[in-house]
């Protein structure tokens, strides 16, 4: 999940600036960075998706109610509906919690992250 893929970047930006520069100051730090993600995923996938699988299981239902509660905020006035917009409304409050639950939230706690391990290993964000 979006989540174990945050924390694998962020363990990485932290292994890759105890080398005393940012993963962003060149392209072979770059090179180094990359090399240093996809060591850690090798590492943590086995014991990752045990727990990705069981966490999807726990959070298929509070999912489905947070999409039903959002299709009831954005969509409010309409008492007859096709099934046809049904469909378009279940649609549209799964992507708009999609865009805030998983890229805005996460993608702001990883670059929380990393400026965080900037800070204790004293090397800036580029």
């Amino acid at each position: 999940m979006n989540a174990c893929t945050g924390v694998i970047t962020v363990a990485a930006w932290a292994a890759t600036a105890r080398g005393g520069a940012s993963p962003l100051a060149s392209v072979e730090r770059w090179g180094v960075f990359l090399r240093v993600v996809g060591s850690i995923r090798l590492v943590a996938t086995p014991v990752i998706i045990p727990a990705q699988c069981a966490a999807g299981y726990f959070l298929v239902f509070p999912y489905w109610r947070a999409v039903q509660k959002i299709q009831k905020i954005l969509f409010r006035g309409r008492m007859e509906r096709s099934q046809n917009r049904q469909i378009m409304d279940r649609l549209i409050s799964m992507s708009a919690l999609f865009l805030f639950g998983n890229i805005l939230a996460l993608a702001s706690v990883t670059f929380l992250g990393i400026l965080v391990v900037g800070a204790i290993t004293g090397v800036p964000f580029r």
